[in-house]
């Protein structure tokens, strides 16, 4: 949907405005609300209610430098919370995530140009891969235990 409104020559149309949401802005659809959601925020439920919670935040991307995400499952309470913060003066990324998840895998897109000094999971020296997606590169971590944890990576 995303492409055919990008290159079609006629106005893209909206909804008109009413009363009821659905908790995304009007005139929104179930695709840009998904290509923010797993695209650029990069929160994506890779079990039931974010039991297996991937958080892959894009933001870097985007030039955008810091940015707080919640999604929620109503019904079942699930959810996944977190605040990115790419700290351009001290050359590091903090992200600090929390959510009903027992098992979380992250997924840090790097800034180009950059490596990965140190990784820091509360506090404690964390193990790391990198994975290259095309141009891309991404600290990958996973983290076996539920709570609100604090990832700060420290880029040279």
């Amino acid at each position: 949907m995303i492409l055919a409104a990008t290159l079609s020559n006629s106005p893209v149309f909206f909804a008109p405005y009413d009363d009821l949401s659905s908790g995304i802005p009007d005139g929104w659809s179930a695709a840009v609300a998904y290509a923010t959601i797993e695209g650029l925020a990069g929160v994506k439920d890779k079990g039931t209610a974010f039991r297996r919670t991937l958080i892959a935040p894009r933001w870097e991307a985007a030039e955008v430098h810091s940015a707080d995400v919640t999604v929620k499952y109503e019904a079942s309470g699930g959810y996944c919370r977190y605040r990115y913060d790419r700290d351009i003066q001290k050359n590091r990324i903090v992200l600090d995530f929390t959510g009903t998840g027992k098992e979380f895998e992250l997924q840090i897109l790097l800034p180009k140009a950059r490596q990965v000094k140190t990784a820091n999971l509360d506090g404690q020296a964390e193990a790391f891969i990198l994975n290259s997606v095309e141009d891309s590169r991404y600290a990958v971590i996973k983290v076996l235990r539920n709570g609100t944890h604090r990832l700060e990576l420290e880029l040279i």
